[in-house]
């Protein structure tokens, strides 16, 4: 299979949690899959460190992203439907490559690393339909691995069933064997 997978940093060195999961990733990826990792770096020695990925995968790097105020950020959240989170790592720059790769080139699989990325398979999942240049639609998958993805998917649980038991009356104690 070929995969493209997303990366909001540098996977290597892995010094970090999210970079030593990423890392790990590429490497059991790598080892039965055609892979390419497409990932941010701030600076040319970023870029240079990342060399020993070069092993393993097919390596594109994108500078970024632009560091955003806290004004520049409580706007784009207050006008965006997503979290600051997810438009964290936003750039035109790495948006254009993406989608030029998936346009040019057979890709099974896009694979996001984490909410930073959730926006990029928002945009591919959009201009699938419109653009006639794609020629297969690739499988888009969102990987979440922080504590806080956790929680919140617990809290939406809690809120649900809390919300299905308050519209059943057999399960808000109409007499029902759920009471």
């Amino acid at each position: 299979m070929k995969i493209l997978l997303l990366s909001p940093y540098p996977p290597y060195p892995p010094r970090g949690g999210g970079a030593m999961r990423v890392y790990q990733i590429i490497r059991g990826l790598a080892q039965r899959h055609s892979l390419t990792c497409l990932t941010f770096v701030p600076d040319a020695a970023a870029e240079q460190a990342l060399a020993p990925l070069r092993d393993l995968c097919r390596l594109i790097t994108v500078r970024g992203p632009a560091p955003r105020s806290l004004l520049r950020r409580a706007w784009t959240t207050l006008a965006s439907p997503f979290p600051d989170m997810a438009l964290r790592n936003a750039s035109p720059a790495f948006r254009a490559l993406l989608c030029d790769l998936v346009a040019r080139e057979h890709v099974d699989i896009v694979q996001a690393e984490s909410i930073e990325m959730a926006s990029y398979l928002v945009d591919l999942a959009r201009n699938a339909g419109a653009s006639s240049s794609i020629v297969q639609r690739p499988l888009l998958a969102l990987d979440q691995f922080n504590a806080e993805y956790v929680l919140q998917k617990r809290a939406a649980i809690t809120d649900l069933r809390a919300a299905c038991t308050l519209a059943d009356p057999v399960r808000r104690g109409a007499g029902g064997v759920y009471s």
